[in-house]
């Protein structure tokens, strides 16, 4: 598709991802960290650090792991 497709427009235009093609511009510009792009409201929640560096570390994210997990140490989680 990156060989044939310079942009993401390109292969919109070629008529592929038809009934997706909102959702993947809108995710083109939450990538390109548009502070305008239209996101959901999220209720507030409070940090699980200790999960957050156990996926981490299965993604093989060490070095987030390791500061995941300090900051879950540091008593910024309530197990």
């Amino acid at each position: 598709m990156l060989r044939k497709y310079a942009t993401l427009e390109d292969a919109i235009a070629d008529g592929r991802f038809p009934q997706q093609a909102d959702e993947l511009r809108v995710y083109r510009r939450i990538a390109g960290m548009d502070t305008t792009a239209p996101l959901s409201s999220l209720d507030d929640q409070t940090p699980t650090w200790g999960k957050a560096a156990a996926l981490a570390r299965t993604w093989e994210l060490n070095r987030l792991a390791l500061r995941l997990e300090e900051t879950a140490g540091a008593g910024a989680e309530e197990s």
